[in-house]
């Protein structure tokens, strides 16, 4: 082999990143996806915030400037905004026109789409969400929920207090809701079960999906006052008044409604630090008759801590709710311990989609 040959394979070798490199190049990657996560995420909030997505679906506009007129805007700049949501598959556009139309992603940005998440994109992408998510600092140095450092008052107090973001927050956790709906009604069965208690109902999305899917059961719902006015409308909608009855109520501090076959606190507890979330567990026990079911319907943290898609999804939604309220994630032991520590047995774990379990316990 000739000395020109062997050079050429040791600066070859030396040129092979190190494991550093490796793991620098790693870091980067990460930090590009995050920013770009965040860029992206301004610009749909941006979008759904001046209607764009509604404007587009009832023909007020379809160029750049006929959108500005309508939303007031920078035509110019409004076509930079709409460009990027072309490049990311939002929308679509037409060069021999100019025109924008929403893709079949964008669809769902719509307020009138029956699989629409634009609560969720107001709420979490640039809503009270997002702000709080800006003081996770004061929260891990202090222990201050992020939320009442920021606004001055716990979430609860404030969704009373703003009706206008309360529904933006309510419909959020709709939109969650029916993410794993159908994989609830496939995977978990109420055969048997004559009349159902929905403790903090939200607006009654679980509910009326109940009701439709097992004709022979009656609903109770309990939420906040300011939460049941919408509540009341979906079921009149729904024509569901002679088998479902709203109620007003604190899950805190006030009686629920005794004679519940089956009582359900979806995606409630994880809201809650361990001293709340016993006195709501410890009062629906009050209600319930022994041998009745409860429903926990939540996210678990997994028990192993490793690189994990599970794992992340679970820690991500534990920051959040430690930011926002003061809530945390947790394990399926952790559960065990809080439904025993309220009078209840700890029956099964049922997964459905989105992450989600129907934590099923008894009565004793």
């Amino acid at each position: 082999m000739s000395s020109h040959k062997l050079d050429s394979i040791v600066l070859k070798k030396e040129e092979e990143p190190s494991i550093h490199d490796v793991f620098a190049l790693e870091m980067h990657r990460l930090a590009s996806e995050c920013l770009r996560g965040r860029r992206v995420g301004q610009a749909i909030y941006v979008s759904v915030k001046l209607g764009i997505p509604d404007l587009l679906k009832r023909g007020q506009g379809s160029t750049s400037y006929e959108l500005a007129r309508v939303t007031n805007t920078n035509p110019l700049l409004l076509f930079r905004l709409l460009r990027t949501l072309v490049s990311v598959g939002v929308l679509t556009y037409d060069s021999s026109d100019d025109t924008f139309s929403l893709s079949e992603i964008g669809e769902s940005l719509r307020t009138d789409s029956k699989e629409s998440i634009r609560a969720t994109v107001l709420l979490t992408l640039g809503g009270e969400m997002s702000t709080v998510w800006n003081d996770l600092e004061h929260n891990i140095r202090t222990g201050e929920v992020a939320f009442r450092h920021v606004f001055g008052m716990g979430d609860w107090e404030f969704w009373t207090n703003n009706q206008e973001q309360s529904e933006i927050f309510n419909g959020a956790m709709s939109d969650a809701v029916k993410r794993s709906i159908d994989s609830l009604l496939e995977s978990y069965s109420f055969s048997g079960v004559s009349k159902i208690v929905d403790v903090a109902s939200g607006d009654g999305t679980l509910m009326v999906a109940l009701l439709k899917a097992w004709p022979n059961l009656q609903g109770v719902l309990v939420d906040l006052p300011h939460v049941t006015i919408k509540t009341r409308a979906n079921i009149v909608e729904a024509n569901l008044v002679s088998r479902c009855e709203v109620i007003d109520g604190n899950i805190l501090t006030q009686t629920l409604p005794i004679g519940g076959d089956v009582y359900i606190l979806s995606r409630i507890l994880h809201d809650w630090d361990d001293g709340d979330a016993i006195r709501i567990l410890t009062n629906c026990n009050k209600a319930m008759e022994k041998g009745k079911r409860i429903l926990l319907i939540e996210r678990m943290m997994p028990s192993k801590i490793e690189k994990s898609s599970a794992l992340e999804y679970a820690c991500l939604s534990d920051l959040n709710v430690m930011v926002m309220n003061g809530g945390l994630e947790r394990t399926g032991e952790e559960y065990r311990d809080l439904l025993n520590e309220s009078g209840f047995k700890l029956e099964k774990v049922v997964p459905i989609e989105n992450h989600m379990n129907v934590i099923e316990a008894m009565k004793i």
